[in-house]
């Protein structure tokens, strides 16, 4: 019975007993309610805000929609003037633009040769970035002269060069870029 005794009393010291227990669930009470008194106080905050993120992801879409929307092209062709050369020579097309050097734009360039006999020969594709977009506007405004060397194959009579720009003036653009297609016509000499 004495070991009995001393068991208890020195598992008592250890775990602190009854008491002890009770102690330590009080406090664990008290610290569970203060927990929960703040997360009362954090709910009562979030209930009175509670139309901030809708409100913002509203705020969000319509931006969103509003450069979806933005389809108006940054450049347009005003006036082509005439240009011709002899197949395998070098070809300069002078036109007059209206660039709009308020957007910041970036552009893919696709452009491809049309000859008298209908055949097709594609050039390679060409990208400015939005700062190249710039300085073309600003070292030539409201000028275009893009040079080309005709295929040596090339038909004599009429041809065209058929350019197809993408544009990127946003960030929804990489998705639905601004498309713009214009065919600049050119004789090629026999």
């Amino acid at each position: 019975m004495d070991n009995d005794r001393s068991r208890q009393q020195v598992g008592a010291g250890v775990h602190g007993g009854a008491h002890g227990r009770a102690r330590v669930r009080a406090a664990s009470l008290a610290i569970d309610s203060r927990a929960v008194g703040w997360l009362h106080v954090i709910d009562d905050v979030m209930r009175r805000w509670d139309w901030l993120p809708t409100c913002t992801l509203w705020a969000s879409l319509l931006i969103v929609l509003a450069q979806a929307l933005d389809r108006r092209p940054p450049l347009e062709l005003l006036r082509v003037y005439p240009a011709e050369a002899r197949a395998g020579e070098v070809v300069t097309i002078y036109a007059e633009v209206l660039r709009d050097s308020s957007r910041h734009c970036e552009v893919d360039v696709y452009r491809s040769l049309h000859d008298a006999r209908g055949k097709t020969w594609d050039y390679p594709h060409a990208h400015f970035s939005t700062e190249a977009f710039a300085m073309t506007e600003s070292s030539t405004p409201g000028r275009m002269a893009p040079t080309f060397v005709l295929p040596a194959t090339a038909a004599p009579g009429p041809a065209g060069i058929t350019t197809s720009l993408r544009y990127r003036c946003n960030k929804t653009h990489a998705l639905w870029p601004i498309m713009l297609t214009h065919t600049l016509p050119l004789t090629v000499l026999p």
